[in-house]
């Protein structure tokens, strides 16, 4: 039961953090695209699908890098 009971508190904790990475990366796109459409508004419509690839990059590939990096460390 103490094995069952640390592991829903670890996928707990792993599942809030990812929330909150994926959170993040989403407030530092909106950000820096609100920013550009200010400076140069043509640019921020195109400029969305690389932001939002390269979050998604961070998000699937940063944080399994990280995640390995860590255990073996």
């Amino acid at each position: 039961v103490a094995y069952l009971q640390g592991l829903a508190i670890w996928w707990l904790s792993w599942s809030l953090g990812m929330m909150l990475w994926a959170a993040m990366l989403r407030l530092s796109i909106e950000v820096m695209l609100a920013l550009l459409a200010t400076l140069r508004p043509n640019l921020a419509r195109n400029w969305r699908g690389d932001f939002e690839l390269i979050a998604r990059l961070l998000f699937y590939l940063a944080v399994p890098i990280w995640f390995a990096i860590r255990v073996t460390g």
